[in-house]
């Protein structure tokens, strides 16, 4: 089932691509877990507005992962997600739900790991889930879902300073404040 997610996503992409994209300096960093360090590490993160060939505005975000770059099916494999503008306010409320378990673990010294919930994402879903790396160190966990299969493997972590963050670029994304700009007119 594994296998299916790749292919289903290239499939779904042969009729949809990304037709602009505009890179955003946002300050936003993902976590990887590292074994060597024996912790979570920042990975280089990028944000991008994109617009899709059938003229669906998403937000993607991508982290470069450890090791060498991995390719299945001839296309190469990012640890990345794509949002909705429609599902932002769902997004905002499990940000928001993050903060308050976060709070309440800190507070009672728990380390858990728990789905906190879903929401749409562009061709599938995304499932938040709440990570404790110990007692102190609280992660959000994002994964792509497809086809009733998730990529836990391949989520993007995100610390509570990088949750705060992600929760401004979703604000400014809904209030218009993110803009997808025209570099080939500049850029000529």
């Amino acid at each position: 089932m594994r296998l299916l997610i790749p292919l289903l996503a290239a499939s779904l992409a042969a009729c949809t691509s990304v037709s602009e994209s505009t890179r955003l300096s946002t300050g936003l960093e993902a976590v990887e877990f590292n074994s060597i360090a024996s912790g979570y590490q920042p990975r280089p993160t990028f944000v991008s507005l994109e617009m899709m060939s059938d003229g669906e505005e998403v937000l993607a975000i991508q982290m470069d992962q450890y090791g060498t770059t991995q390719y299945q099916y001839g296309y190469e494999m990012h640890h990345q997600f794509r949002m909705l503008p429609s599902a932002i306010p769902e997004y905002l409320a499990l940000l928001d739900q993050y903060d308050r378990w976060r709070e309440t673990a800190i507070e009672r010294g728990d380390a858990i790991t728990r789905e906190m919930g879903r929401a749409p994402a562009w061709h599938g879903e995304l499932k938040f889930e709440f990570h404790s790396g110990n007692a102190q160190r609280h992660y959000l966990l994002v994964s792509i879902c497809a086809v009733g299969t998730c990529l836990d493997g391949e989520s993007l972590g995100f610390d509570s300073v990088n949750v705060d963050r992600l929760r401004q670029v979703l604000t400014d994304w809904q209030a218009g404040e993110l803009q997808s700009l025209n570099v080939d007119a500049i850029y000529n």
